[in-house]
C-alpha cells in the first residue's frame, strides 16, 4: 500500500492597504502652451481620464477585496476538510489494526 500523501502547509499573506501605493505611478507629464491671449493652457490633463482612473482603481480594489474573501472561505474549508482526513485515516488505522493477527 503507498504511503500517506505528504502533508502541506498553506500560508496565507495579508495585502497590504490599497490606501498606500507601493510605487509611485509616473504620470504623464503635462505640457502648458500659450495661448493667442498669453494665458497658458493645460494640455493633456482629463477631469474624464481621472475620473475613468478613478472608478478602474475602485473596481481592481473590489476585485481584490473579493478574492480575499474567497480565499479566507476556501482556507476554512481546507481545514475543516483536512480535519476530516485526519479521522478518516484514524479509523482506516483502527480497523486495520482490528485485522491484523
Amino acid at each position: 500500500m503507498p504511503p500517506p500523501p505528504a502533508r502541506k502547509e498553506i500560508v496565507l499573506a495579508l495585502r497590504a492597504p490599497s490606501v498606500v501605493p507601493v510605487a509611485q505611478p509616473k504620470g504623464r507629464k503635462r505640457k502648458f502652451t500659450k495661448g493667442g491671449d498669453g494665458e497658458s493652457s493645460q494640455q493633456g490633463g482629463s477631469s474624464i481620464a481621472s475620473g475613468l482612473r478613478g472608478k478602474f482603481m475602485s473596481l481592481i480594489d473590489g476585485m481584490i477585496s473579493e478574492c480575499g474573501s474567497e480565499t479566507s472561505r476556501l482556507a476554512g474549508e481546507l481545514l475543516e476538510l483536512q480535519g476530516r482526513w485526519s479521522e478518516t485515516e484514524a479509523m482506516l488505522t483502527a480497523v486495520k489494526d482490528s485485522h491484523s493477527p
